[in-house]
């Protein structure tokens, strides 16, 4: 919207779009690390104070990120759903297909559910989130 908010904003679309800007590297599924600073080089660059919290992604969080799905890995099998997550712009076709191909295998033999089922249930999920806040 015109005012910087949301608003009835399609992650699809946007996602979709984003793609094209981005380089698939088919030696992975997830971004490299060396793309994101340390929290370390956060708090160096923000300076004063700097405390670092973990945030907890709910079971039913309804924000399209890959780890929101933590409990419903069904919803990674839509193509839109990870078009929406930044990290599968750094994945190459070959790469995603092979995901797309083993998830949905596991999912159909229950061989997902024996190894994960509990996610399912799982209130919160401990991953990568963080909250990085600095008081100077």
């Amino acid at each position: 919207m015109a005012d910087g908010s949301a608003g009835d904003a399609n992650y699809a679309t946007i996602g979709a779009a984003y793609t094209h800007y981005r380089r698939p590297d088919p030696r992975s599924w997830t971004p490299r690390p060396a793309a994101y600073p340390s929290t370390t080089e956060l708090a160096d660059g923000l300076g004063g104070v700097v405390t670092i919290e973990k945030v907890p992604v709910p079971l039913d969080c309804t924000d399209g990120f890959n780890e929101a799905y933590y409990g419903r890995p069904e919803a990674l099998m839509d193509p839109l759903a990870r078009l929406s997550c930044s990290a599968w712009s750094f994945v190459g076709a070959e790469a995603t297909d092979r995901f797309v191909s083993d998830l949905g295998r596991d999912l159909a033999d229950g061989t997902w559910d024996r190894r994960f089922g509990h996610l399912r249930v799982q209130p919160t999920f401990d991953g990568s989130l963080a909250l990085v806040i600095s008081e100077r």
